[in-house]
C-alpha cells in the first residue's frame, strides 16, 4: 500500500509542483518505506516553502536522528526558534495594553 500511495503522491506533486498539499502524505509514504533520504529532501522543500515551519523542522529533526546524522538533527534543534516562547510574549504584550493593539 505505501508504494500505491508513494505513486499517487508524485503524480500529484508532478502535476501541481508549487503545492505542499501532496508533500505531507509523500513523506508519510517515504517514511513507511523507510526511505529516509527522499523524506528529509521532501522535508527540506516544505521549510523552504514556510510550510509550518517549526513543525516540520522538529519532524525533519527527527528522522535525521532515525537516519543517524544526530549531529544535523542537534543543529536544526539548536537553531530553530522557540515558537513557545515567542507567543507567549506576544500575548503578554497584549495583556500590557490591550486598546493600544487591537486600535
Amino acid at each position: 500500500m505505501p508504494s500505491i500511495a508513494n505513486k499517487i503522491f508524485l503524480k500529484i506533486l508532478s502535476k501541481f509542483a508549487d503545492s505542499t498539499i501532496a508533500i505531507p502524505d509523500l513523506i508519510q509514504s517515504h517514511i513507511i518505506m523507510e526511505e529516509y533520504e527522499k523524506t528529509i529532501d521532501l522535508f527540506q522543500t516544505l521549510i523552504k516553502k514556510d510550510y509550518l515551519p517549526h513543525q516540520t523542522c522538529r519532524q525533519l529533526a527527527r528522522i535525521l536522528h532515525v537516519s543517524g546524522r544526530t549531529k544535523d538533527a542537534s543543529y536544526i534543534l539548536a537553531n530553530q526558534p522557540n515558537a513557545y516562547r515567542l507567543l507567549e510574549n506576544k500575548w503578554k504584550e497584549i495583556l500590557a495594553d490591550p486598546q493600544e493593539k487591537v486600535s
